[in-house]
């Protein structure tokens, strides 16, 4: 039987009480330094409705305002399929795990990875997220500071 390897975060981040559905108001405090509520503020200006998770047109403009930038789209997943569409310009991958982006990541950058169904942060090669990720986590699309 295959042991399932996880990702250990190096910190928690930025977090709210009463708050749910929140891992890209999360991600995009963690990966820019802003204040949690201000990426609240962002993303519901954008579309996000409270305690309620969000779609790639919500994401997408609220992460450039903050220097976020689509870097590259992977796999075939519902995300990507919808990321691919509207924005081919952007660099299009093969599918890539979270253990895979950690060991080809620049050390010294900041990005937010979108799986399936989670946001995280990513901070000179540190996972920052309220929980442990699987390894074997896939990503969808990868947004790096600029």
């Amino acid at each position: 039987m295959r042991k399932i390897q996880f990702i250990k975060s190096s910190a928690t981040g930025a977090t709210k009480e009463n708050e749910s559905d929140d891992c890209s108001v999360r991600a995009l405090a963690n990966a820019t330094g802003i204040s949690y509520a201000k990426a609240h503020a962002a993303l519901k200006h954008h579309g996000r409705q409270d305690r309620k998770g969000v779609t790639m047109d919500v994401i997408v403009p609220a992460y450039k305002t903050f220097g976020l930038n689509l870097l590259s789209i992977h796999g075939d997943a519902r995300g990507a399929r919808y990321l691919k569409a509207w924005y081919s310009y952007v660099q299009q991958e093969q599918g890539m795990t979270l253990k895979t982006f950690l060991g080809k990541a620049d050390k010294n950058k900041k990005y937010v990875l979108l799986t399936r169904d989670h946001a995280l942060a990513v901070v000179n090669s540190a996972v920052i997220d309220t929980f442990d990720n699987k390894a074997s986590k896939r990503v969808v699309a990868v947004f790096q500071l600029s």
